[in-house]
């Protein structure tokens, strides 16, 4: 009974005090935690690599929108600001249609800007496999002038970057695993210029 009872206290010792076994033990386990959560994430990556190969097989074999089509789904004003300008085709020497427009608040320095990337084509298909990959990341970063960060806005990953001294915002994210849309605010922040996106009713691209 008393070999039992200096066993027990010289285990209890060797669990409970700072000692090299122990602090081994530590380590041991949160490398293991940590091998683990790597191959979660690998896991991940492989399972939307797998995804993307298959979006991208059939955006390959996909018409993209014409400038036609796409000036057409533009509209003359919204959210009370008028259009001032846009482009379209301005990548078609690559084979990969899009468009870009600026819309403008009269009378106050607010204005905002979107650009769609359609990822139908072969060229373009590639383009948008690298352009998921990018929003497959969980970051964040922020110093005092700008915040860059992955979030997810009403079930899309978005990246989005935020100028604080200017009210400036950028939000970037896949429209229906096809449209690549960028939305710029000048005086807007982030909340107002994912509004703006929305209210812009990309999903009638699709």
């Amino acid at each position: 009974m008393k070999n039992l009872f200096l066993f027990t206290i010289a285990v209890f010792t060797l669990i409970s005090c700072e000692n090299p076994v122990s602090k081994k033990i530590d380590e041991v386990t949160e490398s293991v935690s940590e091998a683990t959560e790597v191959v979660k994430s690998a896991n991940k990556i492989k399972e939307s690599m797998s995804d993307m190969e298959s979006d991208m097989e059939k955006l390959q074999n996909t018409t993209p929108l014409t400038n036609a089509e796409l000036k057409e789904w533009l509209p003359q004003e919204f959210d009370g600001m008028k259009r001032t300008s846009f482009k379209a085709g301005k990548m078609s020497s690559m084979g990969v249609s899009s468009i870009e427009a600026t819309y403008k608040m009269e009378g106050e320095d607010k204005s905002f800007k979107i650009e769609v990337v359609d990822g139908a084509g072969p060229t373009a298909s590639a383009m948008m496999m690298g352009m998921r990959m990018i929003l497959t990341q969980d970051m964040e970063e922020e110093d005092e002038n700008k915040l860059k960060r992955t979030a997810v806005r009403d079930g899309n990953k978005v990246l989005e970057e935020y100028y604080k001294s200017r009210n400036k915002s950028t939000i970037m994210y896949m429209q229906s695993e096809r449209f690549f849309i960028t939305g710029t605010g000048e005086n807007m922040n982030l909340d107002e210029t994912w509004d703006a996106i929305k209210d812009f009713k990309v999903n009638n691209l699709d």
